[in-house]
């Protein structure tokens, strides 16, 4: 939970504002406009100095972009969204229009837009030797941004000769208007001979839409700042070991993301900047251990996962594959992520299975008799095998008795879907001449790989007890895959007091998250 900002407009401030507004025209004038990045979203910063409250909305042509309310007088500067959560936006003429709040136009102004235009410079790839042949790793470009808007690139494809091909997703996607800064990507190209080879890159936006287009030449070389890591373990009594490259850049992106607020920890599984990588080690694993049996097949996916030594942390800081992979130890939950992405990128039905205090995998294999064994049914009735991965020993079905029947669980799936998050900022109430109202300003992003539709906010006002005393339900809309929303709400405050506002992320009829705020 967290306090929220109250915002009044005191009797006295507000009859001067009335007195002001019938022998005064409200006056405001633009200070300065710029156009950068605003935590993923491209906007139009508004520096500006008005006599009253206002109102500032954003047009291309006549459709109406975004919109915001001001409603104490001064010197301030307020954002604008230009476009979704990652996207560019579109050529063309925009206007910030200012209005007072009887909807008379006080000022206007144009802002042009152009197609983007980003330059790639340079091109660097971090090369892994594996056996005879070569690995191409990592690929980073140094890019500039030409134009006056932010440039978000999604995705990466690169060729390497005109033969072998890989499609990456891109992190440190955002370059803000003329800035130069560095992109890359996890591409883990097997089987390159040593030597020069051609190489064309390919930059795409959210929408698939080419931005830029690089070719060059590279050299295959032993790179020894890769870290390594490299582990040994038993399987059917026989030793097995690995050695795996660590992909610096993406290392270090996945360390720097903040942990997301939610207790769906597929998010670490399905997040789409390590897939090459999971891809990569998926294969390596079953080039050790070739079998077409089923169960031997996870069996010996959770013993590579088990083997890795155990490290219980003070706090539950869930991280991604690559993060427990460069450390070499995990707690269950650490490990369970990095054990659902292997096996779902091998092709099982997966699900990370979260208990009280305990997270673990289930599998929903074809073809395997559950009798004798411990699983967990999903909401539609869907069996999952039980599958622990924090200790070593443990097959497909077997469980402690502490876990063995919990009535107490939660099953969140591993692969194809949306997975929406949200970012809520704390209502703020206004108290302003005759109105009372309170505006929410919630941010939703869908890191999922599929578009999501039917969402919706849910907006509770809570007094004691919990006991809700309005509800506002919003508009439905929907969240690409990737993409994300940035929803303003004002609500008429309720007639009875109230102590919280709760803001529910609704997706397809279920609460996917949760905000809480305390009025104090």
């Amino acid at each position: 939970m967290r306090s929220c900002t109250l915002i009044f407009a005191l009797t006295l401030l507000a009859s001067f504002a009335i007195a002001g507004c019938l022998f005064n025209k409200v006056s405001c004038k633009i200070l300065s406009i710029t156009i950068r990045d605003d935590d993923g979203f491209p906007s139009v910063f508004i520096e500006l100095n008005a006599s009253d409250s206002i109102k500032v909305k954003l047009f291309k042509g006549k459709a109406l972009i975004d919109e915001k309310e001001i409603y104490i007088g001064g010197e301030r500067t307020l954002s604008l969204c230009l476009a979704g959560y990652h996207e560019i936006p579109e050529k063309g003429t925009y206007h910030v229009k200012i209005y007072d709040m009887n909807d008379n136009l006080i000022c206007d102004s144009k802002i042009n837009i152009e197609n983007p235009k980003l330059v790639i410079n340079d091109l660097d790839i971090d090369w892994w030797k594996e056996e005879k042949d070569y690995v191409l790793l990592e690929t980073s470009l140094n890019v500039t941004n030409e134009e006056n808007v932010p440039i978000y690139v999604r995705t990466l494809r690169i060729s390497i000769d005109g033969a072998k091909s890989r499609v990456a997703h891109v992190y440190n996607e955002t370059i803000n208007p003329s800035s130069t800064s560095t992109i890359s990507a996890c591409t883990c190209i097997k089987g390159i001979s040593d030597g020069s080879h051609s190489i064309l890159v390919n930059l795409f936006d959210l929408n698939g839409k080419k931005i830029a287009t690089f070719s060059s030449f590279d050299s295959t070389h032993l790179d020894f700042s890769i870290k390594k890591a490299h582990l040994k373990w038993y399987f059917e009594g026989k030793e097995y070991s690995i050695t795996l490259p660590v992909p610096k850049k993406l290392l270090s992106y996945c360390s720097s993301l903040k942990r997301a607020q939610t207790e769906d920890y597929s998010f670490y599984a399905i997040f789409p900047v390590d897939d090459n990588y999971i891809s990569f080690l998926s294969e390596k694993l079953l080039s050790l251990h070739d079998t077409r049996d089923i169960e031997e097949k996870v069996n010996f996916v959770a013993s590579f996962v088990q083997s890795i030594p155990y490290h219980k942390e003070e706090e539950e800081y869930p991280r991604f594959p690559i993060e427990t992979i460069a450390d070499l130890e995990g707690d269950c939950e650490d490990k369970a992520i990095l054990a659902s992405s292997i096996l779902a990128e091998i092709g099982f039905d997966v699900a990370l299975i979260r208990l009280h205090e305990h997270m673990a995998v289930g599998i929903h294999p074809d073809g395997v008799d559950y009798q004798g064994k411990v699983y967990y049914e999903d909401e539609s009735g869907r069996k999952y095998l039980f599958l622990e991965t924090s200790n070593v020993g443990w097959k497909l079905g077997d469980a402690c008795e502490r876990f063995k029947d919990q009535k107490n669980y939660t099953i969140y799936h591993v692969g194809s879907k949306p997975l929406l998050l949200q970012e809520c900022e704390p209502p703020i109430r206004y108290k302003y001449l005759k109105s009372d109202f309170v505006v929410v300003e919630d941010k939703i992003m869908n890191f999922g790989v599929d578009d999501a539709s039917n969402v919706e906010l849910v907006v509770d006002f809570l007094a004691q007890h919990d006991l809700s005393v309005k509800k506002y339900v919003s508009e439905k809309f929907g969240v690409k895959a990737g993409g994300g929303r940035l929803i303003r709400l004002k609500i008429n405050s309720p007639r009875q007091s109230f102590l919280k506002v709760r803001v529910d992320l609704i997706h397809e009829g279920k609460v996917v998250q949760s905000s809480i705020f305390i009025f104090e």
